[in-house]
């Protein structure tokens, strides 16, 4: 079954989406983040930076760029709002609009 959940009104939105990967990924689920441009960069950003002893793997969706063998492995995926739902990117269990 389908399920929907709104997370509004957070103090600091890159961090508890941060917190929110970081819980899907320990679950083993596979996400895709939809944000505009300057909140992908951010939000890859602070993927790296946020929890110093950790490391989520993710991969930021570039069309420039061919396509990879090992991108199918990956578990979060940033991807921009104006790239559409490119069929490079892995489906996922987990959608996150920023």
């Amino acid at each position: 079954m389908t399920m929907v959940v709104f997370h509004l009104g957070v103090p600091d939105k890159l961090l508890y989406v941060c917190r929110l990967l970081r819980k899907a990924s320990r679950q083993g689920a596979r996400v895709r983040v939809v944000a505009d441009e300057v909140e992908c960069a951010q939000l890859d950003s602070a993927l790296w930076t946020f929890e110093p002893s950790e490391f989520l793997p993710h991969a930021r969706y570039d069309p420039a760029k061919v396509p990879h063998p090992s991108w199918s492995h990956t578990p979060i995926w940033l991807t921009q709002k104006d790239h559409g739902w490119p069929d490079v990117v892995p489906p996922a269990s987990v959608l996150v609009n920023l």
